[in-house]
């Protein structure tokens, strides 16, 4: 997804505007690659090692609440990375010919997409935590459905303003909550 992605520059945004406000809680920011099998191990060991270097040694190893308002439709959109086994271009035009200009660029990482939800799963407690997610390609049936297969449960919804085109009535974004199943 590139070295220094839009998450990067969202950080150095967010520095920028707490240093201009008086404030007594210094926030800490915390940056992992969430696609890496580690991601959610490394984010506990630096809110370990923050927590040590403040005198806490207490010890994180879930969150209450896990956000999402962007990453997953960012890794939904990136193509799929070429490997070892990946076809060859003939292979590719050989395969697409029947096919539109846009149906020829829809290879899409689904091994990125396991490797974010394996993450968002690690990030949680199977007891009481909640995921959270923002979509603006997805809807909330698509949402359920992709999440419940990964071992996710619906939990509940925000309710945004709907809009009906063509006898179907729709929202631009959907926000739903999951918890993880119980096994």
């Amino acid at each position: 997804m590139g070295n220094c992605c839009l998450g990067c520059r969202s950080q150095e945004l967010a520095k920028q505007i707490q240093s201009t406000v008086e404030e007594e809680n210094e926030i800490n920011f915390i940056q992992s690659d969430i696609l890496l099998e580690t991601a959610a191990s490394d984010i506990f060991a630096s809110l370990k090692e923050l927590n040590g270097s403040k005198g806490n040694e207490s010890s994180i190893d879930n969150f209450d609440l896990v956000l999402d308002k962007g990453t997953f439709d960012a890794i939904c959109l990136a193509p799929e990375q070429p490997t070892a086994t990946s076809p060859t271009a003939a292979e590719v035009a050989e395969t697409n010919s029947d096919k539109t200009e846009t149906e020829k660029h829809k290879r899409v990482d689904l091994e990125a997409r396991k490797k974010y939800l394996r993450s968002v799963r690690d990030l949680m407690d199977a007891e009481r935590s909640v995921f959270l997610i923002t979509s603006c390609n997805w809807t909330e049936d698509e949402l359920v459905s992709m999440f419940g297969s990964y071992g996710f449960d619906f939990f509940g919804r925000i309710k945004h303003r709907s809009f009906t085109f063509g006898g179907v009535k729709g929202s631009t974004v959907s926000s739903v909550a999951f918890k993880l199943k119980s096994l």
